[in-house]
């Protein structure tokens, strides 16, 4: 079993997003991390799982314009 996990700053490149929002998502627990000697690191699976909920959430609110 292998184990891939990130730090915060790889999370904001791979997002594309800034470190202080991924910061802000872990500390609100939109995205699972665990704390570590020296900041914090995400799991790629846990990475993936918020990826895909993001496009769930995504496909459940797109507007039609079938009109």
């Amino acid at each position: 079993m292998s184990l891939t996990l990130y730090t915060p700053k790889e999370v904001s490149s791979i997002l594309k997003i800034s470190y202080r929002a991924t910061l802000n998502m872990i500390k609100t627990n939109q995205l699972k991390a665990v704390k570590v000697p020296g900041g914090y690191r995400v799991d790629q699976e846990d990475l993936k799982t918020y990826i895909l909920n993001g496009r769930l959430w995504q496909d459940d609110n797109e507007v039609s314009n079938d009109n």
